[in-house]
Order: C-alpha cells, then structure tokens, then sequence
C-alpha cells in the first residue's frame, strides 16, 4: 500500500478516535521505541483529560476502557500493516516504528494537521 494512502488511513475520521490516535502515533514517531507504560490508557487519558474531553452522557472524564480502546484501534492498524515492531514479553513490551512506519505515521499526522476540520 503506498504511504500517501496509508497515510489517510492511520487516524479514524471519528474525531475521539482520532485525537487518541494523534497522540498514540504523536509518541511512537519519537526516535526511540516506547515502552508499553507510555501507550497506555492511563498514559494518554492524562492527555484526554487536559484537553477537555469528557464523557458525553455524565460529562465525567472519559472512562479509561474508552481510552484504551481508541488508542489500540490505531496501534493495532499500525501493526496490522507492518509499520511497527514489537519487542519483549508482555507486559514490558517496547513498540517503536520501523522504517516504512515512521514517515508514514509523520504522515498521517501531517494529514490530520492540515486536512478539512468537517
């Protein structure tokens, strides 16, 4: 699959799904791998949390059961495609982008960045 068109595809166009997935990507395409603590629920509820997002019906913070499963929605697409490796035993695993993974998640992030708000 071209990276242009993976690219479009990463982030869900839900825009919860697509805020955590900004986020979830956001850490992976640092240089180093991230270990399983920085792409947890708790790791990036704090990140939900600071930017207002509440739960529609109570408008209490999001549940984290939410939260996790939004983010693994994009990182089990990214591994789905290749993008990414994985190393180590559960739970101390470390995620890190391979080569085709990192522009390609830049990407995506560039997409959301300039793309229609709609």
């Amino acid at each position: 699959m071209p990276r242009a068109l993976a690219a479009t595809r990463l982030l869900d166009r839900r825009h919860f799904h697509a805020f955590t997935g900004e986020v979830a990507l956001g850490l992976l395409s640092r240089a180093a791998a991230c270990s399983f603590g920085e792409l947890t629920p708790s790791a990036v509820s704090s990140v939900v949390l600071e930017e207002g997002w509440v739960e529609v019906p109570t408008g209490g913070p999001v549940p984290a059961d939410h939260v996790a499963h939004s983010v693994y929605e994009t990182i089990n697409l990214v591994r789905a495609l290749g993008l990414m490796a994985v190393d180590g035993k559960w739970p101390d695993r470390s995620y890190e982008l391979n080569v085709a993974g990192r522009p390609t998640a830049l990407a995506a992030l560039r997409a959301r960045a300039v793309g229609p708000r709609t």
